[in-house]
This record gives structure tokens, C-alpha cells and sequence, in this order.
């Protein structure tokens, strides 16, 4: 899936790259809009996400990749030691990423690689994660999660 983020596209061409965009252009633009090219760390499964300045690629063995969004310069890779399915999301300055067997890792959305939690929320999990309201939402194999503060108002 692409992503867009500052007024380019990036795209994953699965297990090979990451190719960043200009959206535009009209017609052939294939040597006129192409921007920066990536090759490490790109996701067979998942897709990017980005927060404007930053972006973000999971491999489906956890390898987590962090590119600058205008010059594709790599910022720095860590490995998470879980498999992912899931692709990353973004809420404000947070990059959350849930693995296969369902543990959500929250990870600072920054140049360097800062963790700031874990939760394990103890079945599997293949779905990308939706945020709503304040709320994060995961399908399970079992359960729908709604992860959050409770609502006091009547």
C-alpha cells in the first residue's frame, strides 16, 4: 500500500524497494518524478508509514527501518526479534506496531530508536491496527481490543 507524506508518494515494491514520488506530474512520468530510492530493509508484507518527515518499514521478521522522508537518507534499522504482519502505524509522535503473536511495541517516531513500551495482548494478531476517538482498535484471532481510557461521561 502507499503511503503519502509531504506531498510525495512512497511506494514498496515488495522484498526489493522503496521509491519516493512526486505526485505531480500528468502522463509518463517515470523520468521525471521519480525521487529517491531505498533497498534496505524493505517489507515483503507490510506497508510504509510516514509522519511527513520520516519514514517507517517493518519485514515480516522484524526488522524496522527508519528513512528520512525527503532525501532517503536511512536514519537506523533495529531488529524487534517478533514477526509482524501487521504494517506500522502512526498516532502523534508514536509509531505503534503489533506483532503476529500480539504484542503491541510502541516505539518513539524520531531519527533514533527509542522503545517506549510493550503490551502483549495474548492471541495472535495478523490485522494492522485503526485508531478512533482516542482509541486504538486490534483484531485478534478471538477479540476485537479497544485499547484507551474509559469513557466517565454518562
Amino acid at each position: 500500500s502507499p503511503v503519502f507524506a509531504s506531498g510525495t508518494l512512497f511506494v514498496v515494491h515488495p522484498s526489493s524497494k522503496l521509491q519516493s514520488i512526486r505526485p505531480d506530474g500528468s502522463r509518463d512520468v517515470s523520468k521525471t518524478h521519480l525521487g529517491w530510492i531505498a533497498e534496505d530493509g524493505i517489507p515483503d508484507v507490510t506497508g510504509p508509514v510516514s509522519n511527513g518527515e520520516l519514514v517507517f518499514l517493518i519485514d515480516s521478521g522484524g526488522t524496522l527501518t527508519c528513512y528520512d522522508a525527503a532525501n532517503g537518507k536511512k536514519q537506523w534499522t533495529h531488529d524487534l526479534e517478533e514477526d509482524f504482519n501487521a504494517s506500522p502505524s502512526i498516532a502523534g509522535n508514536r509509531l505503534y506496531l503489533v506483532s503476529k503473536k500480539g504484542t503491541v511495541i510502541v516505539i518513539d517516531a524520531a531519527r533514533e530508536f527509542k522503545e517506549l513500551g510493550q503490551s502483549p495482548l495474548g492471541e495472535e494478531v495478523f490485522a494492522s491496527p485503526a485508531f478512533a476517538q482516542n482509541r486504538i482498535f486490534v483484531r485478534g484471532m478471538k477479540h476485537l481490543f479497544c485499547i484507551g481510557a474509559k469513557n466517565t461521561n454518562p
